[in-house]
């Protein structure tokens, strides 16, 4: 797995309890399938991340389990309580075992995997993290039972990542996969507050109050964008997606395409609160490309540098700071979605 700076999601940073593996009983499963239709998969693996959902994915992943194997499936599972490493092993091992692999988490165990392994079977999601933007997008259920069935019977997509290259707290160079969206500026600033702060679940209240403290009390460095070869000056605040959807999950970005091999780039004006106001305001109402200040161009490789750092977060961890480069068309996951 790449290195990555600073806080990041519960399961990669190793925050997970580190009590012995619990694999409950009925998770426990290399079970043997009753009646199977051959035409389907039949090998799950399902992963869940047991500080998703405040506590609830161990019951959402005994529920699914239960719902794959009543199905005649053959399940390995587990809930990664000993941490990153003990999940990065069970990925690996799914990769090699099952057809399709079933995560209970947020964006931040979807990234994980994305960041462990090349080649992951095609992932289904069971939503349960705090912004939970990629559920957005595809309009994924959130019961687990639900997702449970659209993992065996969903449509298989396609869908961009984005290398990652920038610098740690020490000026080493790092190098992650994206598969939401990456943001520079304030963006990143308030997303590395809140890590800093962070002992548990993320509120909404921690972004609101992150937000109003970045908006009066910061400034943020200038930096020279060049996208696509093509020098567009400096800008203090920019944000890089793969989704439609932003932030919260409320803000929207307009339409896009999952595999095209672009993200959507917005650079912004400088943040206050009245700026974040008007642009929180047009991107739930309208989309973020029509409010005031906002320019917008589709990307295929973004450079971001200048005199002084800035923070850069990506899928909602902060990662570290410019010069990033961002590069799209090296590789993309598959994604199990509603028909």
């Amino acid at each position: 797995m790449a290195r990555r700076a600073g806080a990041t999601s519960d399961m990669a940073s190793g925050r997970a309890q580190r009590r012995p593996a619990r694999i409950v009983a009925s998770l426990a499963l290399k079970c043997s399938p009753g009646r199977v239709d051959r035409a389907l998969p039949v090998r799950f693996a399902v992963l869940a991340n047991p500080r998703s959902g405040r506590g609830r994915a161990p019951s959402a992943a005994e529920e699914v389990v239960a719902a794959l194997h009543a199905g005649g499936h053959e399940v390995d599972a587990l809930i990664a309580e000993q941490g990153p490493e003990q999940a990065a092993e069970f990925t690996r091992r799914a990769c090699e075992t099952a057809d399709r692999m079933v995560l209970i988490g947020g964006d931040g165990t979807v990234g994980f995997v994305l960041n462990a392994v090349p080649n992951p079977p095609p992932l289904a999601l069971v939503p349960l993290g705090t912004a939970n933007l990629l559920a957005h997008h595809l309009k994924l259920p959130r019961d687990p039972a639900v997702c449970a069935r659209l993992a065996v019977e969903g449509t298989v997509l396609s869908a961009d990542c984005a290398r990652l290259r920038l610098h740690d707290e020490h000026g080493k160079q790092i190098e992650r996969w994206s598969f939401l969206c990456c943001g520079f500026g304030p963006d990143g600033e308030i997303v590395r507050r809140i890590a800093e702060m962070r002992s548990g679940p993320i509120h909404m209240h921690e972004y609101a109050g992150a937000l109003a403290g970045v908006a009066t009390n910061w400034n943020a460095p200038a930096q020279r964008i060049q996208a696509d070869d093509q020098a567009l000056g400096e800008h203090c605040f920019g944000i890089a997606s793969g989704v439609s959807v932003y932030g919260t999950g409320w803000w929207n970005l307009g339409p896009c395409d999952l595999d095209d091999g672009r993200w959507e780039m917005f650079l912004m004006p400088e943040l206050t609160l009245a700026s974040a106001a008007r642009l929180a305001t047009t991107a739930t109402w309208r989309s973020l490309a029509d409010a005031k200040g906002v320019e917008r161009r589709s990307v295929h490789n973004l450079r971001v540098e200048g005199a002084a750092r800035s923070p850069v977060q990506a899928d909602g961890d902060f990662i570290g700071w410019t010069p990033l480069e961002l590069k799209l068309g090296l590789r993309q996951f598959r994604i199990i979605a509603p028909a």
